[in-house]
Order: C-alpha cells, then sequence, then structure tokens
C-alpha cells in the first residue's frame, strides 16, 4: 500500500530518509542484486544497501553480504588473513586472495554452532542456480561444516544440502578443497537462502 501506516517494513525493506514519515511509501526495496546491512523491523529503523554476491572471496570487509551469527562470542566466524591463532590447524594463507573465513573455537564448547548466512537468493536468476565453495578442514578435534537451505526465504525450515565433517579424509591434510556442486534447481520459482553451519568438536 502506498498510504496509510506502516508500523513495520516487509522483510529485505528499510525507512527512507525520513523516518518520522510512517506512510507506507517510506518502505523502500534494495535494488536488484543488493541486500540490508541490517534488516529494518521498525518504523524508526533503517538500513544500508550493499551489493551482495555468492562469488565472494571476502577480500571486503563487508563480507559481500553474508551475516554472523553469533557476532561475538567464543565460536564465531571470523574474517582471517594469515595463519589462524592456533598451532595445527586451518590453513596458512587463502585459497584464493588475502582473506578467509574461518570458525574460531579456542574459547568454546563441544557442540557450539555459528552460522555464516547469506541473503535472499532469486533462485530464477541464472547466475544464483548453484554454487561451489572451497573448505579448509585442518586439525585434531574439528567439528562439522555443513551448507543449509532455507525455502521460502525468511519464513521456511532449514534443510541440509552438503556437510564435511571429522570423518572426512580432508581433516588429515592441510589443503583446501573445493566442495561438489550444491544445486538450486530443485528450489526453482521462489527465494532460499543459504547458510553454512559451523559445529565445534571436543577440543579446537
Amino acid at each position: 500500500s502506498s498510504s496509510g501506516t506502516c508500523a513495520n517494513c516487509l522483510s529485505g525493506q528499510y525507512k527512507g530518509a525520513t523516518n518520522s514519515d510512517t506512510t507506507c511509501s517510506q518502505c523502500k526495496s534494495c535494488p536488484a542484486g543488493q541486500s540490508l546491512t541490517s534488516c529494518a523491523t521498525t518504523s524508526s529503523s533503517s538500513g544500508t544497501c550493499i551489493t551482495f554476491s555468492l562469488a565472494c572471496t571476502f577480500e571486503d570487509s563487508d563480507v559481500c553480504g553474508w551475516t554472523l551469527s553469533p557476532s561475538s562470542g567464543n565460536t564465531i566466524w571470523k574474517r582471517q588473513t594469515g595463519d589462524t591463532a592456533s598451532s595445527g590447524t586451518g590453513p596458512t594463507s587463502a585459497q584464493q586472495g588475502f582473506y578467509y573465513m574461518h570458525l574460531e573455537t579456542s574459547g568454546g564448547s563441544l557442540g557450539d554452532v555459528a552460522y555464516l548466512t547469506g541473503p535472499a537468493i532469486d533462485t530464477d536468476t541464472a547466475a544464483y542456480n548453484g554454487m561451489t565453495f572451497w573448505y579448509h578442514c585442518y586439525g585434531a578435534a574439528i567439528g562439522s561444516l555443513s551448507v543449509e537451505i532455507q525455502t521460502p526465504s525468511g519464513s521456511g525450515s532449514w534443510s541440509s544440502m552438503y556437510t564435511a565433517s571429522s570423518s572426512s579424509s580432508s581433516n588429515s591434510q592441510n589443503e583446501w578443497k573445493e566442495s561438489a556442486v550444491v544445486s538450486f534447481s530443485s528450489y526453482s520459482g521462489g527465494t532460499v537462502t543459504v547458510r553454512f553451519k559451523g559445529v565445534r568438536g571436543n577440543d579446537f
């Protein structure tokens, strides 16, 4: 609606510059291929549109629009360059460029979970019909890394599409591995959200 009060913007929208104007016309959507740095849920909130891409090497500090949950604590996703802080774990450098995302678990507990989540993806867009990624599972007691998908985006249940666990042979090899193709073909005709789920093992 373009008139009347607008207590809440829709998911993926943000309030305009004049937040005192509570008409629905002030709820704006980001351009195609962009997403919010923070989702506005009330009439007094605003967000900033940033470019979102599945093709990301994490060279930029905004990590291509992906969000970290939790953003602080003992088990979190961190943007890293060079070695990890703990010897005998992780890579010594990024697979491409200078930066990568890694799951920091030095102070956590067995089973702690952290998520790296992307904004909604239109599966009818050719550029977003699937994805691959590089991962590095090196350490004596790592947990698991999963790719999960939510459909429809924002309200549906999450299901696992790919898992690299501690039983994988790559855990004893200090090298980057490329995943198999994670296809979105089963979800055409709608929007989905993809996230990486990192689970802490019994040590770091």
